[in-house]
């Protein structure tokens, strides 16, 4: 039986081959790396507190370019997550704002991570400013549990959401590129589906922000300049 997770793969693995092997449309290929920051949002449903906790880690990623025209393209990509540090503190709120409590969770993120934005862009000489939005999925590697601190509970989950950010690339050489670029990932998965119980807690909702560095090898042999 296909799963979402085989779903999501053929379908990017079926974009990707439909639209650069017909009429040469796949433009180049990348690494990016740098680093993320996590904030988990966890509402309770009525009055009471807000928690926050605040995590940091590594991001590395492989993508491809399949081009549209001078101003659209798809950029498939496939990374990690990886959390570095201590474990983050969770601050604890009442409905006014006022800290009334900290405590240190368990939870340790390793993430797998597959997205498909939509890139525009606007290419002036060298330089090729860029937004992008689109699809996401995360497959969590691993996870502790929030409320056990002297036990650690590993178990496998997805995560649907949205990714969308910005950057700016330059063209190096003719098939070289460098850019910088931030990214947002943003949850849409229940907190149910997550096995965090819903009485507990009203909305589960993860906001990551990247911020990387990456190189571009052109692959398309015409003469339209894009830096990424």
């Amino acid at each position: 039986m296909i799963n979402k997770v085989h779903f999501l793969v053929i379908v990017c693995a079926g974009i990707f081959l439909a639209t650069s092997v017909q009429a040469q449309k796949l433009e180049s290929v990348g690494f990016k790396a740098g680093v993320y920051t996590s904030t988990t949002f966890l509402f309770k449903e009525s009055g009471g507190y807000i928690s926050i906790t605040d995590a940091w880690g590594g991001v590395a990623h492989i993508f491809s370019t399949v081009g549209f025209g001078k101003y659209f393209a798809v950029l498939p990509s496939a990374g990690v997550f990886k959390q570095f540090g201590e474990n983050p503190k969770l601050f604890f709120t009442d409905e006014n704002g006022n800290l009334i409590n900290t405590e240190t969770a368990s939870l340790k993120l390793n993430t797998l991570s597959i997205s498909l934005p939509i890139q525009l862009r606007y290419p002036i000489q060298k330089f090729t400013p860029y937004g992008m939005f689109g699809p996401k999925w995360d497959y969590i590697l691993e996870q502790g549990n929030f409320w056990v601190t002297d036990n650690q509970s590993n178990y496998r989950r997805d995560v649907w959401g949205l990714v969308y950010g910005a950057g700016v690339g330059y063209q190096m050489q003719p098939r070289i590129s460098i850019f910088v670029e931030w990214l947002q990932n943003y949850d849409l998965t229940p907190q149910q589906e997550l096995g965090i119980e819903p009485t507990k807690f009203g909305e589960f909702r993860d906001v990551t922000n990247a911020f990387t560095v990456g190189i571009t090898y052109r692959i398309a042999k015409n003469d339209v300049v894009m830096a990424q």
